[in-house]
């Protein structure tokens, strides 16, 4: 047939390279048997025939492939050929082929979707992927009604779509943490833990195709950011907590509103030590047996079981004075109180995910900083469009925000890095003194219910 082929008319090309396909399919050659039969896709009296074999060649390729997207792209390849071959003859056979790939592509596209996830976000530690979820999902909150105050429908698509994609990256996040809920031992809460899981996966998806389309609901994040506030709280780091009570609180001592929507600020604090005060006896009878176990560098410091006696005490000081109502004399005196516990608190020194912990107090200062940038150059763009005589008003507004928002090392000493958590809260003040007047409140389960 090849040699047929070779010395063929053209009318009769596409015969021969249709047999030599079936030819080099039957020898195991599937990658030459595709590119002979596609001489013959060509030629009306074999369109269908070529078309069909074509399909059967791609199918047989996916089934061998060693991952899932290049799996899926082969079975789309597949999908394409048999449609071809149902538009030449519409065949029952033609139907039915059509028919068995397109039913199974949704489950396709899902895995290969789960295994670019993975190779993305599985490889980042579990609390270290909790917090950047919290985090992130903040952010996008935050960044709904920004976008949707744009004037200009072209600045509004434009940015809309972008959150799309952000709101698509963030959903999956969540890939890793339902792998990571297989390991749970109690089936009753490995399955609610999933369930919740892929409810918030399906909420996120929802709104990136409503942000495709620029309809600026928050709703969706809004409830979002709840998942992803509990999911971080039931995985924090002790220092993780007590940081972020200390943004909270510096967040109600200047009276603004909540930081996450539908939930006091000063009532979160509350709740944040209530947990602290379950869990750190364990988490510092723990750190003391480290500490007693490894050597240290001079002059430094280990955490001893004195240090876990005073943080015990403050922090009973701390849930006294946060019974409500809090009176706003009060407010200074727990953050004192608070900040005095972070000082306290062990400090790791080797591993690389508690250097992210410690690290973490500037992430969401960082974040806000480029939502921020990306919201001034938008409204840079939007005044020149409209040649509005704001634009030297604004333009001097976004470099008092950016000189405002300095943002701090995260290599500094201890001390530092304190005044640094401090700092953000105050730059984050500012960001979010637009949304007080957005935010809505949203129904709230206690975290016990999971």
């Amino acid at each position: 047939y090849a040699e047929a082929r070779a010395s063929a008319e053209p009318s009769e090309l596409a015969h021969y390279a249709y047999n030599e396909a079936l030819a080099l399919w039957k020898l195991g050659d599937v990658t030459n048997a595709l590119d002979r039969v596609e001489m013959a896709t060509s030629d009306p009296d074999f369109k269908a025939r070529a078309s069909t074999l074509e399909g059967s060649l791609l199918l047989q390729q996916a089934s061998v492939a060693t991952n899932a997207v290049s799996r899926l792209e082969l079975e789309e390849q597949a999908l394409e050929a048999f449609t071809r071959a149902l538009q030449a003859d519409p065949t029952d056979a033609a139907k039915r082929n059509v028919y068995r790939v397109r039913e199974r592509l949704p489950e396709m596209r899902l895995a290969a979707r789960k295994e670019q996830a993975m190779q993305r976000f599985g490889s980042i530690p579990f609390e270290d992927l909790t917090r950047e979820l919290r985090d992130q999902q903040r952010a996008l909150t935050k960044s709904v009604p920004e976008i949707a105050d744009f004037r200009s429908p072209r600045l509004r698509l434009t940015h809309a779509q972008g959150l799309a994609e952000k709101v698509s990256e963030q959903a999956d996040r969540l890939f890793p943490l339902l792998e990571a809920f297989k390991q749970i031992t109690n089936e009753t809460v490995r399955l609610e833990m999933e369930r919740l899981t892929k409810e918030a996966q399906e909420r996120l998806d929802s709104a990136a195709l409503l942000y495709q389309e620029a309809q600026l609901s928050d709703e969706p994040l809004a409830q979002g950011e709840e998942f992803a506030y509990r999911i971080w709280r039931d995985c924090a780091d002790e220092r993780d907590v007590v940081a972020e009570a200390m943004t909270l609180q510096d967040h109600a001592l200047h009276g603004d509103g909540a930081l996450y929507p539908g939930r006091d600020n000063q009532t979160e604090v509350r709740s944040l030590m209530e947990q602290f005060q379950v869990n750190f006896p364990a988490w510092a009878d723990q750190k003391i047996q480290e500490e007693s176990q490894r050597e240290r560098a001079e002059n430094e410091k280990p955490f001893t079981e004195e240090d876990k006696v005073a943080i015990l005490k403050m922090t009973e000081e701390v849930m006294a004075m946060l019974e409500p109502p809090v009176a706003l004399p009060a407010r200074p005196q727990i953050l004192e109180k608070l900040k005095a516990i972070y000082e306290r608190l062990p400090k790791e020194k080797s591993s690389q995910p508690q250097q992210d912990q410690q690290q973490q107090p500037n992430q969401q200062n960082q974040q806000d900083q480029q939502s921020s940038s990306e919201q001034e150059q938008s409204a840079s763009e939007e005044q020149q469009e409209q040649q509005s005589q704001q634009s030297q008003d604004q333009e001097e507004s976004q470099q008092q925000e950016a000189q405002e928002q300095s943002q701090p090392s995260a290599e500094e000493a201890e001390a530092e890095d304190l005044n640094a958590l401090l700092q953000k809260a105050e730059d984050r003040n500012r960001e979010h003194e637009k949304d007080k007047a957005r935010q809505r409140r949203v129904p709230t389960s206690d975290p016990r219910d999971w």
